[in-house]
């Protein structure tokens, strides 16, 4: 049996919390191994993540939307996630008409106008909204109060838990900056904005 095909679309694999994104969703879906996965970037080829695309994965650039549709049609998914991807935006009624993959998602980093304006103006039946916190989600049902609220769905920022985790009983903190003893120090890099829940 010929496992699912899964098609994630984003802008670029360059620099940037969506693009980190679409490399570890497909990642994560490949070794898996439950699951075939192609990406489709819109915005430009390669990018810094591109080198940590898993081998395997098949990688296309689609630069308009003649090209974004006909690429879709031709792979002919099972699954679609657009992530944060402007080049879908106005043609999705298209990609449908060509391919209508059992699974359609879009994944919003927010719900800015932005973001916001990457849903087509009514939500195909069955498709899912993705959002990065339970704030985006509340300001997503409230922009579009046509969207049902099972139809969205949190998938929240993960922490690699064998990379960062508790110190082994004994083992000294290494903190360059900050005094030792001062606990655990966290970084982040990003906007502060409500939908980033910090």
């Amino acid at each position: 049996m010929t496992r699912p095909l899964v098609v994630i679309a984003g802008e670029t694999l360059g620099l940037g919390g969506a693009e980190k994104v679409t490399v570890d969703l497909a990642n994560a879906l490949h070794e898996s191994e439950a699951y075939r996965v192609h990406l489709i970037t819109t915005l430009a080829p390669g990018g810094l993540y591109a080198g940590q695309v898993a081998e395997g994965i098949g990688v296309s650039h689609a630069p308009d939307r003649e090209a974004f549709v006909a690429e879709i049609a031709s792979l002919k998914p099972d699954g679609l996630l657009l992530n944060n991807c402007r080049l879908a935006k106005g043609c999705t009624a298209r990609i449908l008409a060509a391919h209508r993959p059992r699974y359609l998602g879009f994944f919003l980093h927010g719900f800015s106008s932005y973001s916001m304006d990457l849903l087509p103006p009514a939500l195909p039946p069955g498709a899912e909204v993705l959002t990065i916190s339970r704030e985006a989600k509340k300001g997503i049902l409230e922009l579009r109060p046509d969207i049902p609220r099972t139809a969205v769905s949190v998938l929240a920022n993960a922490v690699d838990v064998h990379r960062f985790r508790p110190l082994d009983e004994g083992q000294e903190p290494w903190v360059p900056v900050f005094e030792r003893g001062a606990g655990p120090v966290f970084g982040y890099a990003g906007r502060f904005s409500g939908e980033k829940a910090l």
